[in-house]
Formats: structure tokens, C-alpha cells, sequence
């Protein structure tokens, strides 16, 4: 492994990366989303975060930081499940069907952040 040469980030990008990601960092990435797409499990779109920025945005936030902190998502947060979503009008046949996976909302939030 001697002759192995690794690229290595340098100091700035690292601090970026291991910084706090902003508040108006996390308000850009909500946003960003697609608010129409399917809900998932909880019922949430990312319209409804949108619509509700003032009053569900400071704990979004909070639960966010949180995550950074303890490095740990609960169990009850991190559930999906698939559904098939036909792809035509009559789907007769599995390749009609186009499987998605629902997830919680705060699952996208976190991934987006």
C-alpha cells in the first residue's frame, strides 16, 4: 500500500463538512423540493413543510441538530414501505407497476439537509 496515493481534502473543506449545515442552508433545501410528490407514511408532503415553514420550521431545525449531535435517527422515523403505482390505466402485469418506496417525511428533510 506504500505506492498507493490517497487524494486528501484540504482544511477548509473539511471544516465545511464537519460544520452545523444553517438555518437558511436547511430553508433553501425545503424549498428546493418538490412539495406535490406522494406523502409518505406520516401523511406530509413537502407542500405542507412549505405552507407551515413558521410554525414547524424551529422544530424541523431542532430535530435536525439533534441528529447531528447523537448520531441516531429512532426506529419509528426510518420506516417506509413499498407500493406499486400503476404506470398505465388497465396494468395487467408486474412491468405495469412502477414500486415506490414511502418514506417519513422527516427521513427526507434529513437526507435533503
Amino acid at each position: 500500500m506504500d505506492e498507493v496515493h490517497f487524494n486528501r481534502i484540504n482544511q477548509s473543506d473539511n471544516d465545511m463538512l464537519c460544520s452545523w449545515v444553517k438555518e437558511d442552508e436547511i430553508l433553501e433545501t425545503v424549498r428546493d423540493c418538490g412539495g406535490s410528490k406522494s406523502s409518505g407514511l406520516d401523511g406530509f408532503n413537502f407542500n405542507f413543510i412549505k405552507n407551515y415553514w413558521n410554525v414547524l420550521g424551529v422544530d424541523l431545525i431542532k430535530a435536525l441538530q439533534w441528529f447531528y449531535v447523537t448520531e441516531y435517527i429512532p426506529r419509528e422515523c426510518n420506516a417506509s414501505f413499498v407500493t406499486l403505482v400503476p404506470k398505465c390505466v388497465n396494468p395487467s402485469k408486474l412491468g405495469d407497476f412502477k414500486p415506490i418506496s414511502l418514506v417519513r417525511c422527516a427521513i427526507k428533510f434529513l437526507l435533503k439537509s
